[in-house]
């Protein structure tokens, strides 16, 4: 099973943002460019696993059209330590955790929630 967090940053500098969550999660931050997502950046983990900030909004489209107050997104995929992460993150101040998905290869993806202390599914849906 595979596990992806999303997180906002409220955060208007992306340069700001990497150096913010550089320091938080001990990782370096490198700037990327593509069509698709514009200016981001990436960090990969020491184990497996990556980080990626990406805008909230580019070439006039939201990622997260609910979370306007996010300028960027973190996207954590496939690490060992979620819950470790989730735990430092959601102390700051500038950090909004948005969703986590669950992907299990061929059989379903499940999206959660962070409410009342805990984590609730908000959609499941089966793989063919």
């Amino acid at each position: 099973m595979k596990i992806f967090d999303l997180y906002g940053i409220k955060i208007q500098d992306g340069k700001e943002s990497a150096r913010l969550l550089e320091d938080i999660l001990n990782v370096q931050f490198q700037p990327h460019q593509s069509d698709f997502w514009g200016d981001y950046f990436i960090a990969n983990n020491e184990n497996k696993g990556n980080y990626r900030l990406i805008q909230n909004f580019y070439a006039g489209e939201w990622h997260q059209e609910n979370h306007k107050e996010c300028p960027w997104l973190l996207e954590i995929n496939d690490l060992e330590s979620f819950d470790f992460l989730f735990s430092i993150l959601i102390k700051k101040q500038e950090v909004k955790f948005l969703s986590r998905s669950e992907i299990e290869s061929k059989k379903w993806m499940r999206r959660y929630l962070y409410e009342d202390g805990k984590f609730q599914i908000i959609e499941e849906v089966k793989i063919k």
